[in-house]
């Protein structure tokens, strides 16, 4: 009988925890999995801004063979060309929203569209996908020049 109580103690005290602690790890892993590689949860609605919208303009990413790209507007005009080397952010933004259109299997019919509001937030954000980049989290500074940039050239 002492046999039958060292087995129970090994499975109360031994794999009951392990199978636990399993549990635990692998639903954290997805949800980080989810939200970090996914994009589970970044929805636009997690990216946008409550204040005014001071500027607003529908762009296409265009890229070139030699690294580049090109940013259009929603006629197709080129507005601005940069170099592989150039505007780092530029290139994360416009691969992250192909990325997302990709994900979810989504032509690219529609400009994507970039809004400054008023609060400095500055949004890339894609109407098809309803997923969108704040072009803050490159730094302040770039989100100013990307606007400035833009503006200039209406």
């Amino acid at each position: 009988m002492s046999d039958e109580h060292l087995r129970a103690g090994v499975i109360t005290n031994v794999v009951f925890p392990v199978t636990a602690f399993t549990a635990v790890a692998l639903f954290t892993a997805y949800v980080i999995y989810g939200g970090l590689v996914l994009g589970h949860g970044s929805r636009e609605g997690s990216v946008t801004s409550d204040a005014p919208v001071e500027f607003e303009r529908g762009i296409f990413f265009d890229p070139l063979e030699d690294g580049g790209l090109i940013i259009r507007d929603h006629r197709g005009d080129e507005l601005w060309s940069i170099a592989e080397d150039e505007s780092a952010y530029i290139h994360s933004t416009a691969q992250r929203m192909w990325d997302y259109r990709d994900r979810d299997n989504v032509s690219a019919t529609l400009p994507f569209i970039v809004r400054s509001h008023e609060d400095g937030q500055v949004i890339v954000s894609d109407p098809m996908t309803k997923r969108g980049v704040a072009i803050n989290s490159f730094g302040s500074q770039n989100a100013e020049d990307f606007v400035d940039t833009l503006k200039a050239a209406e």
